[in-house]
């Protein structure tokens, strides 16, 4: 996941149809830039660009350079027909954002620049078909550094081009080393078949594992985890979904801090659901 950046002429539009689970769900980082906002309130706004927008103040500011990466939990950014992500910017000055996303918050994706109101990007140039999305990151480009807002402004982060993403983590599916369904978690799977409203579309299920160990017998665990749970709801899904298993060992972590908190995090199994 990698590549080239493209100044991109916004689509502006008043409001994207946005659902409340589109939107950015968790700040990972900000690192303000130089200069930063005058209004101290910017100190603990980074939460303001969580969910949808409120089109007025309060906003991020993100200073002279700054730096904000977001992520989404219970969706994934995925291509659609059009525009895939909306950026909201306010405040009375035009101010040029580079955006890019990413699966893991290591490797990105440049996707274009962003600049003022309401702008969509397309991210179908950049992506492989299929591939799913949870991380942006926006980066100031010191365009406007003058005033008492210096940076973008920004009030939400939304993604049109979404898809319902289903976390289970491993020791509620599995035996730790195993690969077999616990019986437990037959019994989970059932119960989430019940508020399953899918129709047609493909369900990706995707294994994942923590960083311990080798990264060949990682992949390959996960790999058979994720074909676990497919083999248990091939026949149990309506015939118009298609059912996609794929491990990626731990090539995509929830977290990076290395504790046993954060390797129970990333051992676990995601079910990625996109319509027709």
């Amino acid at each position: 996941m990698l590549f080239s950046c493209v100044f991109v002429v916004p689509n502006v539009l008043a409001k994207p149809a946005l659902d409340a689970r589109s939107f950015a769900d968790e700040v990972i980082s900000f690192h303000e830039g130089m200069p930063a906002a005058r209004n101290k309130a910017n100190d603990n706004a980074p939460a303001l660009v969580l969910g949808a927008p409120y089109h007025s103040d309060p906003s991020l500011t993100l200073g002279c350079g700054g730096v904000l990466v977001v992520r989404f939990v219970d969706n994934a950014l995925i291509d659609v027909k059009g525009d895939d992500l909306y950026i909201f910017e306010i405040g009375p000055n035009i101010e040029a954002t580079q955006v890019s996303i990413s699966n893991n918050a290591k490797d990105w994706i440049s996707i274009g620049q962003v600049a003022g109101s309401t702008a969509g990007l397309d991210i179908h140039d950049y992506v492989s078909e299929g591939q799913s999305f949870r991380y942006v990151r926006l980066r100031d480009l010191k365009q406007s550094c003058d005033s008492s807002t210096p940076g973008a402004d920004i009030d939400a982060i939304g993604a049109i081009g979404s898809a319902a993403r289903y976390h289970f983590s491993d020791d509620v599916l599995f035996d730790f080393d195993q690969s077999d369904l616990k019986a437990k978690a037959k019994q989970v799977l059932l119960h989430w078949l019940k508020d399953f409203q899918g129709q047609t579309g493909r369900l990706q299920i995707h294994g994942h594992s923590d960083q311990r160990g080798d990264n060949a017998y990682n992949m390959t665990l996960s790999e058979k985890r994720a074909q676990a749970v497919a083999a248990f709801l091939q026949g149990k899904l309506k015939k118009g979904i298609r059912i996609e298993p794929q491990g990626f060992g731990e090539s995509q972590p929830l977290s990076l801090l290395g504790t046993a908190q954060s390797d129970a995090k990333n051992r676990r199994v995601e079910m990625i659901y996109v319509s027709d």
